[in-house]
């Protein structure tokens, strides 16, 4: 046969196989009676057409694609809060003094992102919304850039003249929210926050922080999700930062139990047709790496540049944003991304915990941002993708698809507690 196709790693479930080709970037859904007869002819003749088809749609789009997919843009360590989990150390006490201004934005900033187009600006702290100037901050980037821009904030510093000047020069803005529920006052501002928010044109998302104490805030956030019709983003605490210290890391099995939670709570209130309803599916994207190796940078408050905004390490540092021309900052990535080193840290290849590992060409690899201890079975994301591989099914709606995860999910429970 002329035409051949790359080498696949298999991974089966039931009846069922996916095929993963780590070249082409494409993963194929087929079943175990074909995925045993890959060697045959007529099997691979069957097979090829659409093999061809798919590397050649993510071709296209990889040529398309920015160099950098996410940029952050870290303007202040300063914060109104003092959260255990914050994953620069950001405080109320800090007096930062060399942190970037607004001149430093429109002569530094900007241009060095009109020449490295990132596809997404976001805009973090610390607190952004307390920055000197930070209006004109964000007008300045978006008179001058052309990504969309989304903002993370507390939300404390919200006020309704505050979101009349930021309507029409922010995409969306990011609540934190688990400081929220400390009382109904704070609920109340919250959803005020999301109305502010709404009114002015600006997209919301809820980040929560999940804990094994919060659980009763967690539905709240869920009824407030529902009625605003917002995303929300789902996180448990990652071991870097103040959080290294002050929290407590979920097992995978207690992260199952959460996602359970979660659930059964939108099913059982009806909120499957909401935003929140669709949170449990993910596109599987093949890839040798995480957004770290060349796909993200972030530039902290200093000026410094990153690869990764977890990891504000002399290792991974490239440059200055303040003291180097922009073509030096992107040599020393593309220098950066020759080192075994730094191989080591972000492709999954180089990584001795995952290298082995069937699924880490569509996982990105365990996170080297922690050293925090891990649990290399991955359970919770092995779980996590074997559902979309194989019991996602695109002709069900949401409330079967969300049926289909909780009894997945629940089996997958009694597996790991009979092994």
């Amino acid at each position: 046969m002329e035409n051949k196709m790359n080498d696949f790693i298999i991974i089966t479930e039931g009846e069922k196989a996916a095929l993963i080709d780590p070249v082409g970037k494409v993963c194929l859904g087929i079943s175990k009676k074909l995925a045993d007869h890959l060697d045959q002819p007529e099997v691979q003749e069957k097979l090829y057409p659409i093999w061809k088809q798919q590397t050649e749609f993510i071709r296209q789009i990889e040529e398309g694609r920015e160099k950098i997919n996410t940029a952050y843009l870290m303007v202040t360590r300063k914060c109104n809060m003092n959260c255990d989990f914050c994953a620069i150390s950001a405080n109320d006490k800090m007096r930062p003094e060399k942190e970037l201004q607004l001149e430093d934005i429109k002569d530094k900033v900007v241009p060095f992102f009109q020449k490295n187009k990132p596809h997404k600006l976001i805009l973090t702290g610390g607190e952004p919304l307390i920055k000197d100037q930070i209006v004109n901050i964000i007008k300045s980037l978006y008179d001058g850039i052309a990504c969309p821009i989304t903002l993370q904030s507390n939300g404390l510093a919200v006020t309704p003249a505050l979101m009349e000047q930021l309507c029409g020069y922010l995409d969306e803005i990011d609540f934190s929210t688990k400081h929220m529920f400390e009382s109904p006052e704070k609920e109340k501002r919250l959803m005020e926050h999301v109305e502010m928010c709404q009114k002015a044109g600006i997209k919301v998302a809820l980040s929560f922080i999940y804990e094994k104490t919060n659980e009763e805030d967690l539905y709240k956030l869920i009824e407030i999700a529902a009625k605003y019709d917002t995303d929300v983003l789902f996180n448990i605490i990652s071991p870097v930062g103040r959080a290294k210290d002050h929290s407590e890391r979920l097992t995978d099995m207690e992260h199952i139990d959460m996602n359970l939670k979660i659930a059964k709570y939108i099913v059982q209130h009806g909120y499957e047709n909401k935003k929140i309803g669709n949170g449990f599916y993910q596109r599987i994207q093949v890839r040798n790496s995480c957004g770290g190796y060349g796909k993200v940078m972030a530039i902290f408050p200093e000026g410094d540049i990153y690869m990764c905004q977890c990891m504000e390490k002399n290792q991974v540092r490239m440059g200055n944003i303040l003291t180097d021309q922009p073509q030096k900052i992107m040599d020393a990535l593309d220098l950066l991304l020759k080192k075994d080193s730094i191989r080591q840290l972000f492709c999954v290849e180089h990584k001795e915990i995952c290298k082995e590992c069937d699924y880490r060409y569509i996982c990105g690899g365990r996170c080297l941002a922690s050293e925090d201890s891990f649990d290399d079975r991955c359970i919770f994301t092995k779980a996590m993708l074997n559902y979309v591989l194989f019991h996602y099914n695109t002709q069900h709606d949401r409330k079967q698809n969300l049926q289909t995860f909780m009894k997945y999910m629940e089996q997958t429970k009694k597996n790991i507690s009979s092994n």
